[in-house]
Order: structure tokens, then sequence, then C-alpha cells
């Protein structure tokens, strides 16, 4: 298979896409990148599990204490996702505007030489109706 380097990738995503509202474990494989700079992993996909006409840019940065998971389209946001830290975020839905709060419990990540994965583990609260054990995990691979 090869180093995935700065290549185009198979990318397995489960429990991000849509609402991250929505307690639905959706399981999304799509084509995107992979890449490392400044000592910082990149995933880039893009997204239309929110609104099939609109396409969502997603971009996963991870460095070594936490993981930000950016998306513009359809949703605007920016979640970070920081080793026993909350972070408050506007979290924009085609629903409206949704507050979020993220306490995250664990990250993991593992790269290997043909596989690379990411798993975040958090409590996520919207709109102060109480914390929800969550998570979401990553997995990029070489495109056969």
């Amino acid at each position: 298979m090869g180093d995935i380097m700065n290549k185009n990738v198979l990318i397995k995503v489960k429990g991000i896409q849509g609402s991250l509202v929505e307690d639905d474990a959706i399981e999304m494989i799509t084509t995107g990148q992979y890449f490392e700079k400044n000592g910082k992993t990149y995933i880039k996909y893009e997204d239309t599990a929110l609104d099939e006409d609109v396409v969502t840019s997603t971009t996963i940065k991870i460095d070594a204490a936490q993981v930000s998971v950016l998306r513009f389209g359809a949703t605007n946001t920016q979640l970070i996702f920081e080793k026993n830290q909350e972070h408050f975020t506007p979290y924009e839905t085609p629903f409206g505007v949704f507050e979020i709060f993220l306490r995250t419990t664990d990250i993991q990540f593992h790269r290997e030489i043909d596989k690379v994965t990411l798993n975040v583990a958090y409590n996520i609260e919207v709109n102060h109706t109480g914390a929800i054990a969550s998570n979401f995990q990553v997995e990029v691979t070489n495109q056969m």
C-alpha cells in the first residue's frame, strides 16, 4: 500500500457528519486528502450529509494537544477538542444556531505506514440540555 503522506486517500468517518446533535452513528466513506505540515496532520474531505445540495468542506487538524474540526458550507463552524478542556462553540446549521459545549475526555491518534486512525471521546452539551457522552472516529487509508 505504501506511505500515505501527502496523498489522495480513502476516509471513513463515523459519528461526526451531519449534525452533532443527532445521536446516530452514521458512517460515511469518502475520498479526500491527507498531509502533514508544520508538525500538524491534516485530513480534508467534502461532506453532503447535512444538505445534499450544498457541499460542506471539512478539515480535521491534529496536533500534539488538540484536534480541530473546521466545516464550511451547509454549516460553518470550528469545533475544538482538547483533552480535559471545555470549549464553547456556536454551531451553525440549516436549522439555526446551537450553543455547543465540548469537554474532551480522550484523544487517540495512531499513524502507521498505510493507515491513520483518530478516535476522540467527548461530552457534548447542546443549548444547556445536559451533557451526552459521544465520540467520533476517522480512519484514513490509501485508495485501492
